[in-house]
């Protein structure tokens, strides 16, 4: 008899049927609508990535909104090729890799060619009728696929869990000061590029 597939990570591989594409190698970290997994791509070139996976309950609207960063990224902050491109700010921030949440690049929306901003706007009003889109059932499971960054989340550095753990130091003033300012700069950077 088949183990049982689990429902909440896509195109799982399966070496036995030979189907499937990423291979499960354990959750990174996850949240009230999402969970990122560290994957191994089977049939492909990406290698070790970070799938960030929506979660059952998470509505369209909200596999639109992980469409928008990955098409930001994608788009936008990791293309050298854009008039606003800064490789400097551009490596303060992961890589998305792929969009796999069912609203593909760029297009039509309601008989109207549209760019980013024009569609950003159009999902994004308060008027916009997601309920619609909730009909079309975009993906079954929207997902990204981002570069995987090995490290450790600030969250855990900073955190009374993690001073407690005697593994890890408290960070010290200087260390706490550069973080700050790193994420400072950070913020400079991409004003005005949103």
């Amino acid at each position: 008899m088949a183990e049982p597939r689990p429902s909440d990570f896509p195109d799982e591989f399966w070496p036995d049927e030979a189907t499937g594409r990423w291979k499960n190698l354990g959750v990174l970290g996850s949240g009230g609508l999402a969970v990122v997994y560290l994957a191994q791509d089977m049939k492909g070139s990406r290698g070790r990535v970070a799938l960030k996976v929506l979660r059952a309950a998470a509505q369209p609207v909200h596999a639109y909104e992980l469409h928008r960063e990955a098409l930001w990224s994608l788009t936008r902050l990791h293309c050298s090729t854009h008039s606003k491109f800064d490789s400097a700010g551009s490596q303060l921030f992961v890589r998305y890799l792929e969009d796999h949440t069912g609203f593909g690049r760029l297009g039509e929306e309601d008989g109207r060619q549209m760019n980013f901003e024009q569609r950003r706007r159009y999902l994004e009003a308060d008027s916009f009728d997601w309920s619609a889109l909730a009909a079309q059932k975009v993906v079954q499971r929207p997902y990204v696929v981002m570069e995987h960054l090995p490290g450790q989340m600030l969250w855990d550095l900073v955190s009374v869990r993690a001073r407690a753990n005697k593994k890890l130091q408290p960070l010290s003033e200087e260390e706490t000061r550069q973080i700050l300012l790193q994420l400072t700069k950070a913020a400079a950077r991409l004003k005005g590029t949103f």
